[in-house]
């Protein structure tokens, strides 16, 4: 028996790599001895994150009897190449698969031609690929699943296809078919590419994410970039992959990744991906990151409902972004961690797919937030400005920012930057002045976020007004320290002991490691670059070492009184209370530097 197989195999193996046909395909079973499985038996076969399984009735007896149907398929006869001389891999090319229902797109009736008619070269299509176990792809609107010929002619497009120049046949497939199941078709791909090992030689699977994935696609391959780390070109493709996708969650990961990448190389990659994208729209960096918010569904008041069936739920956040519930009552019901535990009587699908709904939301959601709090922050600190067309679209109609919005307080400015009127977004999404009267925006008005030096005459007002609509901010801004030169001797910094953790502080509002991670840096407005010195420097291995500082470099009485102060607040948090009193009384009160006006008003 085993002389048999052995011989079966060898002509199996030599039938395939010719045939290349649906009916058969390599496949490596957990002790690696290599089968061929015939599409009748491969049924039971499933995509997972581990690569593909066999049924668990799989047995000796069984496989034994698969192989012999196999042997039967290498006796069949060998398909025909086409007329027109086409070199192209007729993979399955059986008359029965042939005649299998299903729906054949006029761009999918062939394999891919140029744009004068004749037929592209078409690679072969890899040796992990196994088409019969890739999931149906309906048309739109609950239309037939493509056959397998075209199957097999879509993936031969992906193939002739570059993550940056898609065959022009590929727009066509996207407008016809279901948009979620191209992306778990184009997931299906690259799981067999991983159950392969990831095999260098084609770049099919990564192809087929960036033309056909989606939303769904974008956390489930930024998650594997970690593991990545040691194979930089593959990570490389996957930030290509991202800018390729080109959503509003595919950029803001990229734009994540720009931030928060584990290396430097890769947070500069990803920076320049995420420029490209921005300089091909004719924005920049941070007007991008203004538009690529996603809303994750959420209605205009950043609310979603989840269907059970019988029941419904409405899910909503609180000013801390933690999810809340209501029935269909209306009845707000008791807080709870996850969602309502399924009934008898619920719909079993409804309730995995709102799970599922549930799990994309909340797993984005709070790093949404938290970046986009940080940004604004920086706005307010680097006086980013906007129209006031271009605030409401992104800051009061956006139905998450808008969470953010209404805590904090704005500002319009004339055309020499000083304060108009300042004001603050109510629950209705109207505006509302110091005495909390309502207040129109003129959509050619300048807008920004208020600095507290913009309204420190008026602080304690805005304060009680914040206070008595029990405003939580995102972060500190009617409170926020003032500083000007004359609260810290910038000379008399060095030598100051300082907690490695205070710097990793800074580098979340805006500061970034330089000089071999042994200084802080920052850009300001006007091509101007602050550095916070210190050592001996920080070191990922040592990341508890003492610092100490080693003063401040760059010309700070030139940024003006917002960042003045707010470079001064920021020294002041990397020392320890006794040392910040030491610099400042070094300065002595009668000579001292006069403090920064205030403006009028």
């Amino acid at each position: 028996m085993l002389i048999f197989l052995s011989y079966r195999w060898s002509s199996l193996r030599a039938a395939d790599q010719s045939l290349r046909g649906d009916s058969l395909r390599r496949f490596v079973l957990p002790d690696e001895d290599a089968w061929v499985l015939p599409a009748a038996w491969r049924e039971g076969l499933s995509p997972r994150p581990g690569g593909l399984h066999l049924p668990d009735q799989a047995s000796p007896t069984a496989a034994a009897g698969s192989v012999a149907e196999a042997s039967a398929a290498v006796d069949r006869p060998m398909p025909q190449a086409d007329s027109d001389g086409t070199a192209f891999d007729q993979v399955g090319g059986n008359q029965a698969d042939q005649n299998r229902p299903g729906s054949v797109l006029p761009v999918l009736a062939g394999p891919p031609r140029r744009a004068d008619g004749k037929p592209l070269r078409v690679p072969d299509l890899p040796e992990w690929m196994v088409l019969p176990a890739l999931p149906a792809v309906p048309l739109r609107d609950g239309g037939d699943a493509l056959t397998q010929d075209a199957v097999r002619n879509l993936c031969a497009l992906l193939a002739v296809s570059k993550i940056a120049a898609a065959h022009p046949a590929i727009t066509d497939v996207r407008a016809a078919c279901d948009p979620r199941s191209l992306a778990g078709f184009a997931w299906a791909i690259f799981e067999q590419w991983q159950a392969a090992q990831y095999p260098a030689k084609s770049s099919l699977a990564m192809v087929a994410l960036a033309l056909l994935g989606d939303d769904t696609t974008v956390p489930a391959l930024t998650s594997l970039f970690p593991g990545w780390a040691s194979t930089s070109i593959r990570v490389r493709t996957g930030m290509d992959v991202l800018a390729a996708i080109g959503t509003d969650l595919a950029l803001t990961h990229l734009h994540r990744l720009s931030r928060k990448a584990k290396t430097v190389g890769f947070r500069r990659l990803a920076e320049k991906r995420l420029n490209d994208v921005a300089a091909a729209r004719g924005l920049q960096p941070a007007q991008l990151a203004d538009r690529i918010v996603p809303d994750f569904g959420l209605d205009a008041n950043g609310r979603t409902v989840l269907d059970y069936g019988p029941r419904r739920f409405t899910v909503a956040f609180d000013e801390r972004f933690q999810p809340w519930y209501t029935d269909q009552w209306g009845r707000r019901l008791a807080r709870m961690v996850r969602l309502p535990r399924r009934t008898a009587a619920d719909d079993q699908n409804l309730v995995q797919a709102a799970r599922r709904r549930y799990t994309e939301l909340t797993n984005d959601l709070t790093a949404t937030v938290t970046e986009r709090s940080r940004a604004i922050e920086e706005a307010m600190v680097l006086g980013r400005r906007w129209t006031g067309a271009e605030y409401r679209s992104f800051f009061v109609d956006h139905p998450l920012t808008w969470h953010l919005t209404r805590r904090l307080l704005w500002a319009t400015f004339d055309e020499r930057g000083e304060v108009v009127t300042a004001f603050r977004g109510a629950e209705d999404r109207t505006f509302a002045d110091i005495d909390d009267k309502t207040w129109t925006l003129d959509p050619a008005a300048t807008v920004g976020v208020a600095h507290p030096w913009h309204f420190d005459r008026d602080r304690a007002a805005w304060a009680e007004i914040f206070a008595n609509y029990l405003i939580i901010q995102p972060f500190p801004q009617v409170g926020r320290e003032l500083f000007s030169l004359a609260d810290l001797d910038l000379n008399t910094v060095a030598g100051a002991p300082v907690e490695s953790g205070k710097l990793n502080v800074l580098t979340a509002r805006g500061w970034r490691f330089g000089d071999g991670h042994s200084s802080l840096e920052r850009d300001w407005p006007g091509d101007r670059t602050i550095r916070i010195g210190f050592s001996p420097g920080y070191s990922w291995d040592e990341p508890d070492l003492p610092q100490h500082l080693a003063g401040v470099r760059g010309e700070v009485a030139d940024l003006g009184p917002v960042g003045i102060s707010e470079v001064v607040r920021d020294v002041r948090s990397l020392m320890s209370w006794k040392w910040t009193c030491r610099a400042s009384l070094a300065l002595d009160s009668p000579v001292s530097l006069p403090r920064l006006p205030r403006p009028a008003g």
